[in-house]
């Protein structure tokens, strides 16, 4: 009988080898695979299923076109000060950006502040995982990565119903401390996500394409408010957002020209590092038909040393002060508890490590087509869920 479970199972500790042994199948070389792997499906622990592995037959064909490099190296392109201009040759944009972070960490101790431009970075993935590795480090970090441009994307702007924007997403990580027990004698270990860094990570649109795609892999619906059909019309079915039609802004209609303007923003602070480029790289985006001239596309990272402004132990004991008195707030009607951004990703992750990651039936068996082609095993399936 035919297998007809919408989700299967699995290991992560199964998927990440999996994942990159995909990505050396495809010319990849290991190094570089092993990082996207990792990236990938550490999306998957934090509940971001919209930025984990689902994305590897999307890689796959941009491999195919040329689009994505797969063994290009990021380097130095060019500095100044406490400012860096790093250009991927086109790899993957986690690479790239894994190196950009690296670059700014490097660079940090006596400047107190770097700023990291990125060209050539295609899709960088989860950025919210580059400022969560900043701040597990004790640094605070800014990430954004945008492209603009007349049909760029697949969102339109505020007051449009034209493609002109991708989802443009911002990420901020601020460090913070856990001491074993508050005042309250409440143990760490039963406060999850204490201890972590603050993660703020968000897209421009009201949701990010990604969780369209989840939404039709899945046969969800996406809800109201998010995306319009072709003719301009609201929607809750995810395949008319594929057959020609739009993102939302954030905001919706009665604060979208906020979400528009953090879009509008993340381009063209992107386009620092492009300067000069007759083609910039639209990280992620498809190029458009009537070329580069109105367009602004790109990544930047800025990463911050606490310890430049005051004693970092001080300031992360701050953050986590504040952030339990957040977490202490009523909760209204309906509401189980207050959470402070990054406990989603906590919680995600305690879970989903200890009980696997469940993945969409379409995206199990995309996956198994490329192993079938590349001659790559695919993981073990430790259940179905119905």
């Amino acid at each position: 009988m035919p297998d007809n479970s919408p989700y299967v199972l699995t290991r992560p500790e199964a998927l990440e080898p999996f994942a990159r042994d995909l990505f050396v199948a495809l010319g990849t070389p290991r190094a570089h695979a092993a990082e996207v792997a990792r990236h990938l499906v550490h999306s998957n622990l934090a509940g971001h299923d919209s930025h984990g592995v689902m994305r590897i037959p999307q890689y796959a064909e941009m491999i195919r076109q040329k689009v994505v490099n797969p063994a290009g190296n990021p380097h130095v392109h060019s500095e100044m000060g406490a400012t860096v201009v790093v250009d991927g040759e086109c790899t993957f944009g986690q690479v790239t950006a894994a190196y950009a972070l690296e670059v700014a960490t490097s660079r940090l101790k006596g400047l107190g502040a770097v700023v990291v431009a990125m060209r050539n970075a295609n899709h960088l993935g989860r950025i919210g995982d580059y400022v969560d590795t900043a701040g597990r480090n004790g640094h605070v970090a800014i990430v954004t990565v945008g492209a603009a441009g007349p049909g760029v994307g697949g969102a339109s702007p505020f007051g449009g119903a034209g493609a002109f924007l991708s989802t443009n997403p911002w990420a901020i990580g601020i460090p913070s401390s856990a001491p074993d027990r508050d005042p309250e004698g409440i143990g760490h270990e039963n406060r999850p996500g204490e201890g972590d860094p603050v993660l703020v990570d968000f897209a421009t649109t009201v949701i990010p394409e990604g969780k369209v795609r989840v939404a039709r892999d899945s046969n969800k619906p996406v809800p109201e408010g998010c995306i319009l059909d072709a003719n301009g019309v609201p929607t809750t079915r995810a395949q008319d957002f594929y057959d020609g039609g739009m993102l939302l802004p954030l905001g919706g209609a009665t604060a979208g020209h906020k979400g528009y303007g953090l879009a509008f923003a993340s381009a063209l602070l992107g386009a620092l590092g492009s300067i000069g480029q007759s083609e910039p790289n639209l990280v992620g985006a498809l190029p458009p038909a009537g070329g580069f001239d109105e367009c602004a596309a790109g990544a930047v990272l800025i990463l911050i040393d606490p310890g430049a402004f005051g004693d970092p132990d001080a300031y992360r004991q701050n953050v986590t002060r504040v952030s339990r008195a957040a977490r202490r707030v009523r909760p209204a009607p309906g509401t189980e508890a207050v959470l402070i951004p990054g406990d989603p990703e906590s919680r995600a992750a305690k879970a989903r490590n200890a009980n696997g990651i469940s993945l969409p039936r379409t995206t199990w068996d995309s996956l198994a087509e490329i192993a079938s082609a590349t001659g790559v095993a695919m993981p073990h399936a430790t259940g179905k869920v119905g």
